[in-house]
């Protein structure tokens, strides 16, 4: 089937000239601050206490949620013609008073064939966090739904609308506002979302008369053609999703426009398939809030911001551009923006204002509010969510260095500031051999938009903590790698694979040090470490679980679901770029004592099903699992002829956690398998003598 997707400037501006302006400057708003040096009619400032309390009442995470699990809104026939429960799960948020709460209903991903409810677990507490009652739907699966992809979408379509015919039959009992609907998935969710409602305002408007906005996080195109009447849509995709090209979206942006659609558009630059991954989810959940808050009582595109989350440069300037209805009249209107503390505004053009950010540490999303006259009364507003992000862009690639036979790194930096930089650069890693290092570099003149690399004559392992301090003693960065490196060594004369680790001590050792799962108890709930090691025909892997709880119910597929450890390696290519293709597997000990193996994605020549066959061992006592492998580079995908000092390998591991009522959770070492699959996340790992 056919998808496209989108592109739009995330850094756009607004806002006009000649106009009285406001600045919040107490977050906690107790008092008004002394007023602003004016510049082009620019007068003093308000607190934000001033600001329209609607305007943010859906904004910040100020409630607790209410779980309620496994509801049956619908009982259909399946494709082997077996009736199937069909369930959802509601995130109610405990207001304390008697106004229903607007509703999201979520349609989770997973290309039609898997996925779950479960997995938009962190997106719907988030949301209903801000005030949001959200509904996150299970929905009929297909094995092939390509094979009859008519069917699986309307199959799809009857569920949806099952599921908000339960909102309305059930409103009054959870207290759910049936007039104000959103919309919205991931992935095939995604695509869901946007063309059930597109195509019931032909076959059944009434239907979806009450839905305010969809939220499309790379979703899908348009089956059909774009209905006028299609609510608010906002998009989310990042730039280098290989699953969903983000080329598509461009394309769908310009439909919606053309069709006279309202839209905002939210980049995750430099991500993938996997609005999930630590960088981008708060982000993510920021956006969405803001873009809904703008759109629940939309007025029309004159009156809400062409951008509901831009990112700005920590220390550096940005503009925002008003709506029309927002801009000085003939008649003298004045708008009022809001913002942050030490924030300033900087001047006005007759459609923009320059803002900006004092420099320092401080990350993350922020709220900037502008609204029309605040001395008429009502007073139209909109709020604009600000990513803070770094001034200094880093990457790292760990090469082999074929002149001495050394692993090493390249740093390369980029200057995403408007000023130069000068000042000092500092990398703190763990060398070859585990202990604390720092490399360090004087920076004189670096350009705004431009980069520059360094050879630090090291491998850097582990994460990487950049930090940038400027001449005069500022410390303005203080980033750490989204990922790890790690040098494996020859394996030697290790021995036999026993499920014991006596013979790994002194081989390269990782930690799985990120925690996926918000109701972990500590490390005696789970925690893993783990080794790697090779020889000319395998890779050795042993990974050594704590875990309180055992339990296995899967025996195929489905073991990802159980206790288990899933991994994914694939062999760099020439110039050390992650490949195409790889291979993911995992290793599991069933409830009635057996190894498990699996292998979901493979590469060409492999099959993705229990034909992977590593020698493999699983043992578990005293709430201890270890888990040792020897798999050979064939089953990989790998030539063994490949397999020598220098190869370079993408690699991530996760250790999957269920203690009998279901996947609680996972901690993994690197990204990429869980939350998404995206090789990007994928670590590096280097085989060394």
């Amino acid at each position: 089937m056919r998808w496209r997707w989108i592109m739009i400037a995330v850094c756009l501006a607004l806002v006009g000239s000649g106009v009285f302006y406001f600045l919040e400057t107490n977050r906690q708003e107790k008092r008004t601050e002394a007023p602003l040096p004016t510049s082009s009619g620019l007068q003093t400032a308000r607190a934000l206490s001033e600001a329209p309390s609607r305007l943010k009442s859906h904004l910040s995470p100020s409630y607790e949620v209410n779980v309620i699990k496994d509801v049956v809104y619908a009982n259909k026939k399946n494709e082997t013609e077996a009736i199937e429960p069909l369930k959802l799960d509601l995130y109610v948020p405990e207001t304390h008073d008697n106004e229903p709460k607007p509703v999201f209903v979520f349609i989770h991903g997973g290309g039609y064939k898997e996925g779950s409810k479960r997995d938009a677990a962190d997106f719907s507490t988030a949301l209903a966090k801000r005030g949001y009652a959200v509904v996150s739907i299970d929905y009929r699966l297909k094995k092939d739904p390509d094979a009859n992809l008519y069917l699986t979408l309307n199959d799809d379509y009857e569920d949806i609308s099952d599921a908000i015919g339960w909102v309305r039959e059930h409103s009054k009992e959870y207290g759910l506002d049936v007039g104000k609907l959103a919309i919205g998935g991931d992935s095939a969710g995604g695509h869901l979302a946007m063309n059930y409602v597109n195509q019931a305002l032909n076959s059944d408007p009434d239907s979806v008369r009450s839905v305010f906005a969809i939220v499309d996080i790379y979703g899908g195109t348009m089956d059909e053609a774009i209905d006028g009447k299609l609510p608010p849509v906002l998009i989310i995709h990042g730039t280098i999703d290989t699953l969903i090209p983000y080329s598509q979206s461009v394309q769908l942006t310009r439909d919606l426009a053309n069709a006279g659609i309202y839209s905002n558009f939210f980049t995750m630059e430099g991500a993938g398939h996997d609005y999930k991954n630590d960088l981008y989810k708060d982000m993510v959940i920021d956006t969405a809030a803001t873009f809904l808050q703008n759109v629940i009582d939309f007025k029309g595109a004159d009156r809400a911001p062409n951008v509901s989350s831009l990112y700005a440069i920590s220390g550096d300037a940005f503009k925002l551009k008003l709506p029309s209805a927002f801009q000085p009249s003939d008649g003298g209107s004045r708008a009022a923006v809001f913002l942050p503390p030490g924030w300033t505004l900087e001047g006005a053009e007759e459609e923009a204002i320059t803002v900006r950010i004092p420099a320092g540490l401080e990350r993350g999303s922020n709220k900037v509010f502008v609204t029309s006259d605040p001395s008429k009364n009502p007073v139209d507003g909109y709020a604009v969510n600000v990513n803070v992000i770094d001034p200094i862009k880093a990457s790292y690639e760990t090469f082999f260095d074929r002149a001495d036979g050394k692993v090493k790194t390249e740093l390369t930096v980029r200057n995403e500031t408007s000023q130069p930089f000068n000042g000092t650069l500092r990398v703190r890693y763990a060398d070859r051999n585990g202990k604390e290092n720092v490399f360090e570099t004087k920076v004189e003149q670096l350009m705004p938009n431009i980069s520059k690399a360094y050879t630090i004559s090291d491998a850097l392992s582990g994460k990487r903590i950049l930090e940038a301090t400027t001449d005069n003693g500022v410390l303005t960065q203080q980033s750490a790698s989204k990922t790890n490196a790690l040098l494996a060594r020859h394996a030697g004369t290790q021995g036999s694979v026993d499920g014991k680790l006596d013979e790994w001590q002194g081989q390269t050792r990782f930690e799985a040090d990120t925690v996926r799962n918000d109701n972990w108890e500590g490390e005696k709930d789970l925690s893993a470490f783990g080794y790697l090691s090779w020889d000319e025909s395998n890779l050795y892997l042993a990974v050594a679980v704590t875990d309180d709880a055992q339990s296995q119910p899967g025996t195929g597929f489905d073991i990802w679901a159980g206790d288990s450890i899933q991994f994914a390696i694939g062999a760099a290519d020439e110039t050390g770029d992650a490949p195409g293709s790889y291979n993911e597997a995992g290793i599991a000990l069933g409830d009635a004592g057996q190894v498990l193996r699996w292998r979901w994605i493979a590469t060409l020549g492999l099959a993705a099903d229990g034909s992977f066959a590593p020698n493999a061992t699983v043992s578990r006592q005293e709430g201890e699992t270890i888990y040792e492998a020897a798999i050979p580079w064939e089953e990989l995908g790998i030539d063994s002829s490949r397999a020598a000092n220098g190869l370079k390998l993408k690699f991530s591991l996760l250790v999957n956690d269920n203690d009998g009522g279901g996947r609680k959770g996972w901690v993994e070492y690197n990204g990429g398998i869980g939350t998404a699959k995206d090789i990007h996340e994928f670590g590096d790992v280097f085989l060394t003598s």
